[in-house]
């Protein structure tokens, strides 16, 4: 994130803490302060994402990651809750993705195009598995599973559900090119399908 993200993030986390616990906002020199120490935490944990960031909060408040019941919202904690929420969350989660990665990429022999389809289908199906008991995730780079889903017609999109991503992503992410823009909508439209199939929607 640029550093204006980062400020950015950094104010959404101390409002969102504040509000949740019933503090009063910070104005001033004093939330000048209180944004500079979150900046200072969110710089040691820039492998998460503003969404992971948000969760970890979310856990947080909730009182998730408290012994006594009590929650209180300080940086000091707030790190507590960074380092608790990928211990507890997002480790798990992505040990299955690599051990299901890894799997994958051990297919010696070449399949047929019945064997290709199965895979695909127990591919999404792992993957709903994993999204079932892990809400917050999202399989990365997922452009060319959406493809296996259209090959084989297991899924597909929408034309009209295609074309209102695809503008939403363009007025979003104003210098990507349209190659980019395709793959990070691909990538939604998978994730959106393994949502449907943790729910029980397809593949019954």
């Amino acid at each position: 994130m640029t550093n204006a993200e980062v400020t950015k993030l950094a104010g959404e986390v101390i409002f969102t803490a504040k509000m949740r616990l019933g503090y009063s906002q910070s104005q001033g020199d004093e939330l000048k302060a209180e944004i500079r120490l979150i900046i200072n935490d969110l710089r040691e944990y820039q492998g998460l994402t503003p969404t992971e960031i948000h969760l970890a909060l979310k856990a947080g408040l909730n009182g998730e990651f408290s012994t006594d019941g009590k929650v209180f919202f300080s940086s000091s904690n707030f790190v507590q809750w960074l380092r608790r929420w990928i211990a507890d969350k997002k480790q798990p989660v992505m040990k299955q993705y690599t051990a299901l990665e890894q799997a994958k990429e051990n297919v010696k022999i070449p399949p047929t195009e019945a064997e290709e389809k199965e895979l695909c289908r127990q591919v999404a199906q792992q993957y709903a598995d994993i999204k079932r008991t892990h809400p917050d995730f999202e399989v990365q780079v997922a452009s060319s599973l959406y493809d296996d889903l259209e090959r084989f017609g297991i899924w597909k999109m929408e034309v009209n559900e295609k074309k209102e991503l695809f503008q939403k992503l363009q007025r979003k992410y104003t210098n990507a090119t349209h190659q980019e823009l395709v793959l990070m909508a691909k990538n939604i439209a998978y994730n959106r399908f393994i949502a449907e199939v943790a729910k029980g929607i397809l593949m019954r």
